[in-house]
Protein backbone atom coordinates (compact mmCIF):
# COMPACT_ATOMS: atom_id res chain seq x y z
CA UNK A 1 0.00 0.00 0.00
CA UNK A 2 1.28 3.60 -1.28
CA UNK A 3 -0.59 5.70 1.21
CA UNK A 4 1.17 5.72 3.96
CA UNK A 5 4.34 6.38 1.86
CA UNK A 6 2.52 9.27 -0.14
CA UNK A 7 1.38 10.85 2.72
CA UNK A 8 4.97 11.00 4.31
CA UNK A 9 6.48 12.30 1.30
CA UNK A 10 3.38 15.54 1.43
CA UNK A 11 4.29 16.06 4.88
CA UNK A 12 7.54 16.25 4.55
CA UNK A 13 7.25 18.69 1.30
CA UNK A 14 5.04 20.93 3.56
CA UNK A 15 7.56 21.15 6.59
CA UNK A 16 10.69 21.29 4.51
CA UNK A 17 8.99 24.20 1.95
CA UNK A 18 7.77 25.58 5.37
CA UNK A 19 3.82 26.39 4.47
CA UNK A 20 2.07 28.43 6.85
CA UNK A 21 -0.86 26.70 8.62
CA UNK A 22 -3.36 28.14 6.32
CA UNK A 23 -1.49 26.70 2.73
CA UNK A 24 -0.86 23.22 4.72
CA UNK A 25 -4.49 23.06 6.27
CA UNK A 26 -6.11 23.60 2.11
CA UNK A 27 -3.09 21.06 0.96
CA UNK A 28 -4.72 18.57 3.58
CA UNK A 29 -8.31 19.24 3.67
CA UNK A 30 -7.67 19.21 -0.87
CA UNK A 31 -6.29 15.76 -0.29
CA UNK A 32 -8.69 14.63 2.58
CA UNK A 33 -11.61 15.11 -0.64
CA UNK A 34 -9.38 13.16 -2.72
CA UNK A 35 -9.58 10.00 -0.34
CA UNK A 36 -13.13 10.61 0.06
CA UNK A 37 -13.48 9.84 -3.73
CA UNK A 38 -11.19 6.88 -3.61
CA UNK A 39 -13.92 5.49 -0.51
CA UNK A 40 -17.12 6.52 -3.18
CA UNK A 41 -15.55 4.27 -5.56
CA UNK A 42 -15.35 1.21 -3.14
CA UNK A 43 -18.63 2.18 -1.55
CA UNK A 44 -17.28 3.56 1.59
CA UNK A 45 -17.53 7.42 2.63
CA UNK A 46 -16.17 9.43 4.69
CA UNK A 47 -19.39 9.45 7.35
CA UNK A 48 -18.54 5.83 7.52
CA UNK A 49 -14.82 6.03 8.47
CA UNK A 50 -15.59 8.77 10.71
CA UNK A 51 -18.50 6.65 12.43
CA UNK A 52 -15.71 3.44 12.49
CA UNK A 53 -12.90 5.70 13.91
CA UNK A 54 -15.15 7.85 16.28
CA UNK A 55 -13.31 11.07 15.45
CA UNK A 56 -14.47 13.53 12.46
CA UNK A 57 -11.42 14.17 11.22
CA UNK A 58 -12.04 16.66 9.14
CA UNK A 59 -13.22 19.10 11.96
CA UNK A 60 -9.98 17.82 14.04
CA UNK A 61 -7.68 18.49 10.94
CA UNK A 62 -8.86 22.43 11.34
CA UNK A 63 -8.17 22.20 15.22
CA UNK A 64 -4.43 21.34 14.25
CA UNK A 65 -2.19 24.31 15.85
CA UNK A 66 1.54 23.25 14.89
CA UNK A 67 2.41 22.12 11.34
CA UNK A 68 4.24 19.72 13.27
CA UNK A 69 0.87 18.05 14.08
CA UNK A 70 -0.24 17.87 10.86
CA UNK A 71 2.60 14.35 10.54
CA UNK A 72 0.78 12.93 13.56
CA UNK A 73 -2.67 13.73 12.12
CA UNK A 74 -2.31 12.37 8.87
CA UNK A 75 -0.46 9.36 10.76
CA UNK A 76 -4.00 8.12 12.84
CA UNK A 77 -5.23 9.45 9.09
CA UNK A 78 -3.67 6.75 7.46
CA UNK A 79 -4.32 4.02 9.75
CA UNK A 80 -7.66 4.40 10.30
CA UNK A 81 -8.25 4.92 6.31
CA UNK A 82 -6.34 1.80 5.30
CA UNK A 83 -8.66 -0.53 7.50
CA UNK A 84 -11.75 1.26 6.27
CA UNK A 85 -10.59 1.29 3.09
CA UNK A 86 -9.72 -2.36 3.43
CA UNK A 87 -13.09 -3.23 4.27
CA UNK A 88 -14.90 -1.67 1.59
CA UNK A 89 -12.95 -3.08 -0.62
CA UNK A 90 -14.07 -6.62 0.79
CA UNK A 91 -17.32 -5.57 0.98
CA UNK A 92 -17.45 -3.35 -2.48
CA UNK A 93 -17.50 -7.43 -4.24
CA UNK A 94 -20.46 -8.62 -1.97
CA UNK A 95 -22.18 -5.19 -3.01
CA UNK A 96 -21.59 -6.19 -7.04
CA UNK A 97 -23.59 -9.53 -6.00
CA UNK A 98 -25.94 -6.94 -4.12
CA UNK A 99 -26.36 -4.91 -7.57
CA UNK A 100 -26.72 -8.30 -9.34
CA UNK A 101 -29.46 -9.36 -7.42
CA UNK A 102 -31.56 -6.34 -7.73
CA UNK A 103 -30.93 -5.92 -11.32
CA UNK A 104 -32.65 -9.80 -11.43
CA UNK A 105 -35.41 -9.30 -9.04
CA UNK A 106 -36.35 -5.81 -11.25
CA UNK A 107 -35.80 -7.62 -14.45
CA UNK A 108 -36.63 -11.58 -14.61
CA UNK A 109 -39.56 -10.85 -16.72
CA UNK A 110 -36.95 -9.80 -19.17
CA UNK A 111 -34.26 -12.26 -21.14
CA UNK A 112 -31.84 -11.96 -18.11
CA UNK A 113 -28.30 -13.44 -19.45
CA UNK A 114 -25.69 -14.72 -17.12
CA UNK A 115 -23.21 -12.86 -19.87
CA UNK A 116 -25.65 -9.84 -19.28
CA UNK A 117 -25.72 -9.06 -15.45
CA UNK A 118 -21.84 -9.41 -15.02
CA UNK A 119 -21.90 -6.21 -17.45
CA UNK A 120 -24.61 -4.20 -16.11
CA UNK A 121 -22.52 -4.61 -12.34
CA UNK A 122 -18.85 -4.26 -13.72
CA UNK A 123 -17.28 -7.51 -13.71
CA UNK A 124 -15.98 -10.57 -15.66
CA UNK A 125 -18.38 -13.06 -16.82
CA UNK A 126 -16.13 -15.86 -15.01
CA UNK A 127 -15.49 -13.69 -11.93
CA UNK A 128 -19.26 -13.21 -11.70
CA UNK A 129 -20.00 -17.41 -11.49
CA UNK A 130 -18.06 -17.82 -9.07
CA UNK A 131 -18.52 -14.65 -6.68
CA UNK A 132 -22.18 -15.42 -6.93
CA UNK A 133 -22.33 -19.09 -6.20
CA UNK A 134 -20.42 -18.18 -3.53
CA UNK A 135 -21.99 -15.24 -1.98
CA UNK A 136 -25.80 -16.51 -2.46
CA UNK A 137 -24.65 -20.50 -2.45
CA UNK A 138 -26.23 -21.10 -6.00
CA UNK A 139 -25.27 -20.55 -9.60
CA UNK A 140 -26.89 -17.73 -11.22
CA UNK A 141 -29.19 -20.04 -13.57
CA UNK A 142 -30.66 -21.59 -10.24
CA UNK A 143 -30.84 -18.35 -8.44
CA UNK A 144 -33.11 -17.25 -11.30
CA UNK A 145 -34.71 -20.06 -11.91
CA UNK A 146 -36.12 -20.00 -8.63
CA UNK A 147 -36.81 -16.49 -8.37
CA UNK A 148 -38.83 -16.67 -11.42
CA UNK A 149 -40.70 -20.34 -10.71
CA UNK A 150 -41.70 -18.72 -6.82
CA UNK A 151 -43.18 -16.06 -8.92
CA UNK A 152 -45.36 -18.20 -11.17
CA UNK A 153 -46.59 -20.16 -7.93
CA UNK A 154 -47.62 -16.91 -6.63
CA UNK A 155 -49.52 -15.97 -10.25
CA UNK A 156 -50.71 -19.14 -10.92
CA UNK A 157 -52.55 -19.33 -7.41
CA UNK A 158 -55.13 -16.83 -9.78
CA UNK A 159 -57.29 -19.52 -11.14
CA UNK A 160 -58.16 -15.96 -14.02
CA UNK A 161 -54.66 -16.74 -15.47
CA UNK A 162 -53.47 -19.28 -17.85
CA UNK A 163 -50.48 -20.34 -17.62
CA UNK A 164 -48.44 -19.40 -20.91
CA UNK A 165 -48.88 -15.93 -19.75
CA UNK A 166 -47.14 -16.65 -16.56
CA UNK A 167 -44.54 -18.15 -18.29
CA UNK A 168 -44.23 -14.80 -20.53
CA UNK A 169 -44.82 -12.99 -17.52
CA UNK A 170 -42.07 -14.42 -15.91
CA UNK A 171 -39.63 -14.84 -18.46
CA UNK A 172 -40.22 -17.99 -21.07
CA UNK A 173 -41.02 -17.01 -24.37
CA UNK A 174 -42.01 -20.67 -25.00
CA UNK A 175 -44.58 -21.84 -22.85
CA UNK A 176 -43.87 -25.66 -23.24
CA UNK A 177 -40.08 -24.74 -21.90
CA UNK A 178 -42.36 -23.23 -18.98
CA UNK A 179 -44.73 -25.95 -18.34
CA UNK A 180 -41.43 -28.39 -18.21
CA UNK A 181 -39.22 -25.94 -15.95
CA UNK A 182 -42.03 -25.49 -13.83
CA UNK A 183 -42.81 -29.23 -13.41
CA UNK A 184 -39.47 -30.11 -11.96
CA UNK A 185 -39.16 -27.05 -10.11
CA UNK A 186 -42.34 -28.05 -8.12
CA UNK A 187 -42.43 -31.65 -9.15
CA UNK A 188 -46.25 -31.70 -10.22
Amino acid sequence: NRLPEAVWKLSQQMISKKLDKNSCLSVLTEMFYQLSHILHIYGGSMEGLTQDCGINLLNSLHRLEYLEDAKGWFDVFVKYINEYLSVCKSQWKRNEVVQAIDYISNNYHLPVTSQKVPRIVGIREAYFSTLFKKETGQSFTEYLTELRMEKAKQLLANPTVYIYEVGEYVGYSDPNYFGKVFKKYTGL
